[in-house]
């Protein structure tokens, strides 16, 4: 979306400070100087050299790295009608009061859009020659602090509700005496449908622009049994019941089929007749786990489950993937941020994000492998680098290269990441700069040189609408 001038608006949201369990968004205006869209992010029309208010980006805080990574990619799958930009959106971190560039997403051109997007893993080496076969990683987390409610017992008379986002924050077990019941909101939440809007329409540019020999299977990898988990500590303090804790599963398999089935309806739309020649499969990694967790609850958990359980079903299925993502002898050899790991998973947090490295890796196996994920699950590629040299040594198992593609969202949280921290979908516009903006959807009728014309809407500061409505507009392919 674009105002009347040259130029590009992206947006930012936030709690409205004038006003209870409400959002404002903002609109920025970036055109040809640095704009700081929110603390974390600033875009900047061609890469930074040297400091920038206070922060040091050296030769460019990584974006030509990135360039040259992201230009390989479009060269090694053949992508027609795109080319790299020298735009950048940068993210930016604190670390002991000093603030540094943690990656750069490069400008691409594609027709009239303008995207972003940050890649990691070796490109050169996985597609140094034109693939016939890729395999595309792809899915969301489910809820958000918006879509999962949790009602909890604090005392002997008191109740509660708080976010149920324990995979590794949410409320706390030490202060809650009992979990009631945990679940979702009826539909899917801004987070869920960004998310999808987003990751669909950077797939749908990969494979529209393709050659048509190249063929393309989508393994749509969206988590299930990992929220299982979410549960399991209290389970094993006994509070939480075991009628409260199928219930969750339930919704949980039912969120998981309507992520699963809004997703294909999105990527259907965009691809159009191309959408048949996608072979699309879905791949619980975490099945036996699943498995185990009902059946224990069950049966009242006359035995209580812990992470070696969970570890040893896996072990036990015979998989070579599994087998060494979780062997204590090979684990050591991997070296994660320049440290060994441990033998063992300490925690089921690791075990939950290992499902995602087995589903890039096993991917892998049939062909090179392009990850597109929300760019917090960037450690994800990070592992994949790891283990990949060690279990090809070790286990003798071939590889074809993996690589992940970020696209940077268009709507963005001032602080922390969507997930955590999702406007909703009623939001406020907030419009201080006065950038003009276009409602995606309602019309108007103005006169222009004594002339009646229909035009789209401009939006009014202060007004209230539907955040999801910016979406279908935003992530055009």
């Amino acid at each position: 979306m674009s105002s009347k001038n040259s130029g590009i608006i992206r947006w930012s949201t936030e709690l409205d400070p004038d006003g209870p369990n409400t959002s404002r968004v903002t609109p920025h205006f970036l055109a040809g100087e640095p704009v700081q869209i929110t603390r974390d992010w600033l875009y900047s029309p061609e890469p930074i050299s040297g400091t920038h208010d206070g922060v040091l980006y050296g030769e460019g805080g990584g974006a030509t790295k990135n360039a040259r990574r992201l230009e390989a990619l479009i060269q090694g799958l053949g992508l027609r009608n795109v080319a790299v930009s020298p735009s950048v959106m940068y993210e930016l971190r604190s670390r002991e009061d000093k603030r540094y560039v943690q990656s750069a997403f490069t400008g691409l051109g594609t027709g009239a859009a303008q995207e972003h997007f940050a890649v990691h893993g070796d490109v050169e080496q996985a597609f140094a020659t034109r693939p016939a076969h890729v395999t595309i990683v792809t899915g969301g987390c489910l809820g958000s602090n918006q879509g999962t409610v949790a009602e909890t017992r604090l005392g002997l008379f008191r109740r509660g509700r708080a976010p149920f986002q324990l995979g590794s924050h949410g409320a706390d077990e030490h202060t809650v005496s009992r979990l009631l019941s945990a679940g979702f909101v009826p539909d899917l939440v801004f987070y869920e449908l960004e998310n999808a809007w987003r990751s669909a329409c950077a797939i749908a540019k990969v494979i529209s622009r393709s050659p048509g020999e190249t063929r393309f299977t989508i393994n749509l990898n969206v988590p299930r049994e990992e929220y299982y988990t979410y549960i399991l500590r209290y389970a094993q303090a006994k509070k939480i019941s075991r009628d409260a804790s199928i219930a969750w599963f339930d919704q949980d398999d039912e969120r998981n089929a309507m992520d699963r089935a809004f997703f294909r309806q999105l990527l259907q739309e965009m691809l159009g007749n191309r959408y048949k020649k996608i072979k699309i499969v879905e791949k619980d990694e975490l099945a036996p786990v699943g498995e185990i967790l009902r059946g224990r609850i069950r049966r009242r958990f006359k035995r209580e489950v812990n992470l070696q359980d969970l570890v040893d079903v896996m072990r036990n299925q015979g998989d070579p993937i599994w087998d060494a993502l979780l062997s204590p002898a090979l684990r050591p050899e991997v070296h994660l941020q320049r440290k060994p790991l441990t033998p063992y998973l300490q925690t089921v947090q690791e075990l939950c994000g290992a499902s995602y490295t087995a589903a890039v890796l096993r991917a892998s196996q049939n062909g090179p492998v392009i990850s597109i994920n929300d760019y917090v699950e960037s450690t994800i590629q990070a592992s994949v680098d790891a283990f990949t040299p060690v279990i090809a040594k070790r286990w003798g198992l071939e590889f074809h290269g993996a690589v992940a593609l970020f696209p940077y969202g268009k709507i963005i949280p001032s602080t922390g990441v969507m997930y955590r921290q999702d406007p909703g979908r009623d939001v406020i516009f907030h419009n201080p700069s006065g950038v003009r903006v276009s409602h995606p959807t309602e019309m108007e009728t103005v006169t222009l040189r004594d002339r009646e014309v229909t035009r789209l809407r401009t939006m009014r500061d202060g007004e209230r609408f539907d955040l999801a409505g910016l979406l279908p507009s935003l992530y055009a392919v």
